[in-house]
């Protein structure tokens, strides 16, 4: 089961009665005012007051993390442990429909005048100190609202009117009106996008447990509110003029499109509060009255908006929309059956016979003869002994290395030369009574004595002989010599 979105639902939520969902309340995407708690009063009525919690922290979370918020356990719940999968879903949401209206100093101007945008490239750099200006607002919803005959009525979606300038970093003619303020050639872009709702169709994928998103495809069906501000005679638009008023959608006439239209219009809120405001480029340095700064709209070394920002804001918003998906307890989330494709990385060993048969064949007497020049060795030194540290410890005990080593025995410079120079060898060691403190006991075995071998000097140790008595053998193994 995949985690899709089904925004029907927002039709028929009561807040009055809310959704059980797991044990948890059903939340959704907005919150309302009424005019009567009880709903028994006649001619009462729901109306949108404000996106709620889970869509203000969806919205921070996804913004701060450039990239849709998942579940935790979503890959594993997708695809099953160890496993990578890749699905598609497909739903209607919300979409910005953008397209480019001027790019370029003085471009289209008579045009925007026509269309009545609230700003031209003239306010922009190079001509202007605005690298980024937004006007998101003209004819938004009024909160709160006043009581006539139109309480709670969605008027209109508010356009997204983006103007930015785009350093192309190539230095600009000396002959140029903006030489004298600026180095690079700079191109103003001013663009618009209307609120449709939008039929997307998305390819999820899990890898190692993390998860993407792409858009397959997006198809902007209609407007989410047909309407249009009015225009003043100076060209300006009239938010207080919205047509037509036959358009607008009612709490009271159509409630279950009505509140669809609040889900909607609830994201486009969220979504726009990040968008709003200026940065200035006066000076040196940018001053940014826009909390675009903290998204990745802008780049986060020099302020600058990002040059592809038209295809940008399409994507920033679609990434809140997809981490919706991640919330179980919003109602509009639900579960799909979707043909999945599923993979996994594996280690597989292929063994081919003959060439394991004749490696084998060749390393396998080898280790024989080692293990037989081993066990020779074993027989001829008629004594077996180990590595430990105690083992070693003791082999090596010489008194007389010690006396030497006095101020060098932890190896620090200055390294003295006369022991860098002494020539060491193991060998039995010539004198042990001045020494080495073994017991007389252990040093005679048999009535006769025992030599201890050891590290030494080559003055002070001697070869070892076969079949003499060694410290620490007590007899093992040696033959005792009869006359």
């Amino acid at each position: 089961m995949a985690a899709n979105l089904n925004f029907t639902v927002e039709s028929y939520n009561d807040f009055r009665h809310p959704k059980n969902i797991s044990g948890f309340y059903g939340i959704s995407l907005s919150y309302f005012n009424t005019t009567d708690g009880n709903a028994t009063t006649p001619g009462w009525l729901d109306y949108w007051d404000q996106p709620s919690k889970n869509a203000l922290r969806l919205s921070v979370m996804s913004v701060y993390s450039n990239k849709p918020v998942e579940r935790g356990d979503a890959a594993i719940s997708a695809c099953g442990a160890d496993w990578n999968c890749s699905y598609p879903i497909s739903f209607t949401g919300p979409g910005y429909q953008c397209s480019e209206i001027a790019s370029g100093v003085g471009s289209n101007d008579s045009v925007l005048q026509l269309i009545g945008a609230p700003f031209d490239t003239s306010s922009l750099a190079p001509a202007g100190i605005n690298i980024y200006r937004a006007v998101v607002d003209n004819g938004d919803y009024i909160n709160p609202q006043l009581p006539t005959d139109n309480l709670g009525a969605f008027k209109t979606e508010p356009k997204l009117w983006i103007g930015y300038t785009v350093d192309s970093n190539q230095p600009l003619p000396s002959h140029s009106p903006f030489a004298s303020r600026w180095k690079t050639i700079k191109t103003p872009k001013i663009f618009v996008c209307d609120h449709y709702g939008t039929q997307y169709s998305v390819m999820v994928n899990y890898s190692e447990g993390h998860q993407s998103i792409a858009v397959i495809n997006r198809t902007f069906l209609n407007p989410i509110i047909d309407t249009s501000l009015a225009q003043l005679p100076n060209g300006t638009l009239d938010p207080s003029t919205i047509e037509p008023t036959s358009n607008y959608i009612l709490p009271t006439k159509d409630v279950p499109r009505h509140k669809i239209a609040a889900a909607y219009h609830s994201l486009g809120h969220r979504f726009r509060a990040w968008l709003r405001g200026t940065i200035e480029l006066e000076q040196t340095w940018p001053l940014t009255r826009s909390d675009v700064s903290e998204t990745r709209l802008a780049g986060q070394k020099i302020y600058w908006p990002i040059p592809d920002l038209q295809d940008q804001i399409q994507s920033l918003y679609e990434d809140l929309l997809f981490s919706l998906r991640s919330d179980p307890h919003l109602i509009i989330g639900t579960n799909t059956t979707v043909p999945c494709m599923k993979s996994r990385q594996v280690n597989l060993f292929q063994y081919h016979s003959r060439a394991l048969w004749l490696e084998y064949a060749i390393v396998i007497p080898v280790a024989l003869i080692f293990a037989g020049v081993g066990f020779a060795a074993m027989l001829e030194n008629r004594v077996v002994s180990g590595t430990s540290f105690s083992r070693i410890l003791v082999t090596t005990r010489n008194p007389a290395l010690d006396r030497l080593s006095v101020g060098a025995c932890l190896g620090g410079d200055p390294f003295p030369a006369e022991l860098m120079q002494a020539k060491f060898r193991f060998g039995v060691l010539d004198d042990i009574d001045a020494d080495y403190s073994l017991q007389r006991d252990e040093m005679l075995q048999g009535g006769g004595p025992v030599a201890h071998c050891a590290f030494g000097t080559e003055a002070q140790t001697s070869q070892i002989v076969k079949e003499r008595r060694y410290a620490g053998l007590r007899g093992i193994g040696l033959k005792k010599k009869t006359d």
